[in-house]
């Protein structure tokens, strides 16, 4: 009985989600079909992939052949450190008088403007990136991202889709691979954090699971997990990112959040993905807008939709890349700091003109926790009530 359950679990998943679409656009306001972000394949570079997210989790889909890659991240992890340089007598704004005064223009950028250079931290974490090896007979063509219900598709040469989502209302992606059972799942650790000094990742597996620990400053330590399972000609694949902070044991409640997806029966997938597909109606409700050059309109509906992929209360606002941290062996560029400057601006500047009032207040909501902080430098550096 519960063999059947799965079978027609899967059917009826797979049927709802190549019809997610058209069930999307019942509503008028969702960005046709025709506005998708549609990438040949291959893509042989974390930075040019597909961005899928719910807010706290994100991941960048890409890959060539029979090698799928997701790069992996989460928006809260952070190491937080902060340089001496910050509270030494000179990191003041009378000192960059006198040396620009001075014409000291070697000085002036020695002490405030290489930090980048210098200091490893402040910065983003990356999470990692999962790498799933297809059956050969199944080639990657090319990547379609859904935009009416942030579905991520893989169009492979055979005719088939590999489709996936980061649910809106779980912290968990989920992808449906038709045909054969894939090769083997395997789970990267992010090189990068090497450089501040962290020790390797401890990793593991067996049969269907992967998993990744990363201690990082302080108590902070994450975990990756993922697993997949074969049900009916059809493979599901799970993964999701936790840290100290959710619990005392990051990896197994990772294995817990996973488990209850893969484990959960038909009608407890179908209500996870009917409320991820109900989180996306109501998103793209909020406003439409109507241009006749269809390259433009593209880009527009894009850049609403990283609004309700990275921006949601409960997760950090966007910074720099968003929670699409750098995959690569370096650590992101600017550290993937907040630049309050055209970065942060251009970034949530349209949010009230699109309706994204919700979007906007994760931006807000992080401006005004940190108003102490801006006071305390006001007065630190510039010697003057306020904030800064």
């Amino acid at each position: 009985m519960k063999q059947k359950q799965a079978i027609m679990t899967i059917s009826v998943l797979m049927g709802l989600l190549v019809s997610c679409l058209s069930a999307a656009q019942q509503s008028r306001f969702a960005p046709s079909a025709d506005l998708n972000l549609k990438l040949a394949g291959p893509i042989t570079r974390w930075d040019e992939a597909l961005p899928l997210g719910n807010g706290m989790l994100g991941g960048l889909l890409w890959g060539q052949d029979s090698t799928l890659r997701l790069s992996l991240d989460r928006g809260d992890l952070w190491d937080l450190r902060t340089p001496q340089r910050f509270s030494e007598p000179d990191f003041t704004w009378q000192e960059m008088k006198k040396l620009v005064d001075a014409d000291d223009m070697g000085t002036l950028r020695q002490r405030f403007d290489s930090f980048y250079e210098v200091f490893k931290y402040p910065t983003k974490l990356p999470g990692g990136r999962l790498e799933i090896t297809l059956d050969p007979t199944q080639k990657i063509e090319r990547f379609e991202l859904g935009l009416a219900e942030a579905m991520g598709q893989v169009h492979l040469t055979n005719g088939t889709q590999i489709r996936g989502f980061y649910c809106a209302t779980k912290p968990v992606a989920l992808f449906i691979i038709p045909g054969t059972q894939p090769i083997g799942l395997k789970l990267i650790a992010p090189a990068a954090v090497q450089q501040l000094g962290y020790p390797a990742a401890q990793q593991g597996g067996q049969a269907g699971e992967v998993w990744s620990v990363q201690k990082s400053v302080g108590k902070l330590q994450y975990a990756t997990y993922a697993a997949c399972r074969q049900v009916n000609g059809q493979t599901l694949v799970a993964l999701t990112i936790t840290a100290s902070r959710d619990g005392s044991d990051p990896l197994s409640l990772a294995r817990y959040i996973v488990g209850g997806v893969l484990n959960q029966g038909g009608d407890g997938m179908l209500s996870m993905l009917r409320a991820h597909q109900q989180y996306w109606r109501s998103f793209w409700s909020a406003s439409r807008v109507r241009i006749p050059d269809l390259q433009h309109l593209r880009h527009y509906y894009l850049v609403q939709y990283l609004y309700g992929a990275a921006s949601r209360p409960g997760a950090p606002s966007i910074p720099l890349q968003g929670v699409w941290t750098a995959d690569s062996d370096q650590l992101p560029p600017w550290h993937g700091d907040y630049h309050h400057d055209l970065n942060t601006q251009m970034t949530y500047d349209a949010y009230q003109t699109a309706g994204r009032f919700t979007e906007g207040a994760c931006f807000l909501d992080h401006m005004h926790r940190l108003l102490p902080r801006f006071r305390r430098f006001a007065q630190d550096f510039y010697e003057t009530p306020g904030a800064a």
